[in-house]
Order: C-alpha cells, then sequence, then structure tokens
C-alpha cells in the first residue's frame, strides 16, 4: 500500500518556451503524472527524485506538435525497489518532437524496474529524435526501453478504408487511438478534430 497517492493531470494549450518541473518521492508514495499538450514550440524538463524506498512513478505524456517540441525526462532512482513508468507518444504534424529519456539507477539501488516506451508519428520528413537511455550501475534492477518513429501503416489505413470508411476520417480514428486510447476527455476529442476532423 502506498502511503500517499497523487494523480496530476496537465492539459496545455499555450506555448512556453522554457519549463522545469521537479518531482520529489518520498517512501511509500505513488505519482502518475498524465500531460496532453497541442502547443507549438517548447523545451520541457522534468525531473522525478524516487527518493524513498517503494517509491513509484508512472509519465504518460501526449503531444500534438505544429513546431519544435523538446522534452527533456530524468528518472533519478535513489533508493531500493522504486518503479518509473513512462509512455511518450507525439503526433509530429508540421514541426518535430525530440524525446530524451533519462533513467538512472546507482549501485545497491537493487529491486528498481524502469519501463520506458516512447513513440513519434510524424507526417513530414522533418527529423524526430527519440534517446531513450539507461544508466545503471546495479545487476538486480529490470530495464525496458522502446522507441518508435514512423507514420501510420499503410496496412491500417487499407483495413479501415477498406470498411468503407475515407481517408481523413480513418486517419482520426488512428490519431484518436494512438493518443487517446487510455484517457476519456471530450475537451481532447476536440483537440484532435481541430486537426483531422
Amino acid at each position: 500500500l502506498f502511503r500517499s497517492h497523487f494523480d496530476l493531470f496537465e492539459l496545455k494549450y499555450k506555448s512556453n518556451n522554457n519549463i522545469k518541473y521537479t518531482y520529489n518521492l518520498d517512501k511509500y508514495s505513488s505519482l502518475n503524472i498524465t500531460k496532453f499538450y497541442d502547443v507549438n514550440e517548447l523545451n520541457e524538463d522534468d525531473i522525478a527524485n524516487l527518493n524513498g524506498e517503494y517509491a513509484n512513478i508512472k509519465y504518460t505524456l501526449k503531444t500534438i506538435s505544429n513546431n519544435i517540441q523538446t522534452f527533456n525526462l530524468e528518472l533519478h532512482h535513489n533508493n531500493k525497489n522504486t518503479i518509473s513508468n513512462v509512455i511518450n507518444s507525439g503526433v509530429n504534424i508540421n514541426g518535430s518532437i525530440n524525446f530524451n529519456v533519462k533513467g538512472i539507477v546507482p549501485k545497491d539501488m537493487v529491486d528498481s524496474e524502469l519501463d520506458q516506451n516512447n513513440r513519434i508519428i510524424t507526417f513530414n520528413d522533418n527529423k524526430c529524435t527519440i534517446e531513450p537511455i539507461l544508466l545503471i550501475d546495479e545487476n538486480d534492477v529490470v530495464a525496458n526501453h522502446s522507441a518508435l518513429i514512423g507514420k501510420f501503416n499503410d496496412e491500417e489505413l487499407f483495413y479501415l478504408k477498406s470498411r468503407g470508411i475515407d481517408e481523413k476520417s480513418a486517419t482520426t480514428l488512428l490519431v484518436k487511438g494512438f493518443l487517446l486510447s487510455d484517457l476519456k476527455d471530450e475537451r481532447l476529442d476536440k483537440i484532435i478534430e481541430k486537426y483531422w476532423g
């Protein structure tokens, strides 16, 4: 059981050039962060310090980009039995997206778990980057990362169009599935429909 649990949902419409967040988690604390961004230019730094034993963070970012967005996330496992789970999902319309995710586990921080899942769907040929970095100085750790940059699969679009769905509606369905699979909020539907509706 967690002694303290906090859910944070951030919906950002306006661009801020430089943002920095720091999260400090003590023993038995749990933090669930969900962010949905519809902004242009952005440079954001997030640092999570898992200072107490059994501290747990889930960080989920969903973003739509029309300019250059850079997200730098550092997760410091400063105690044993800590867990970090990162899910970054970006849709790049006219700009570029850069995800830099670093998980750090010092020596003797045993039984820690790190999971990084970073995906960018792009609608242009601008360069997007994902840098999943795991700096681990302990053997008794579970660590995974995945990174994908690309377009929607032609087979997915073909399948939907073969069911009588036009290409624009098919694209809207795929974007909603990609960004909203675990989010229920009418405001988010309206944001996506602004671009693909």
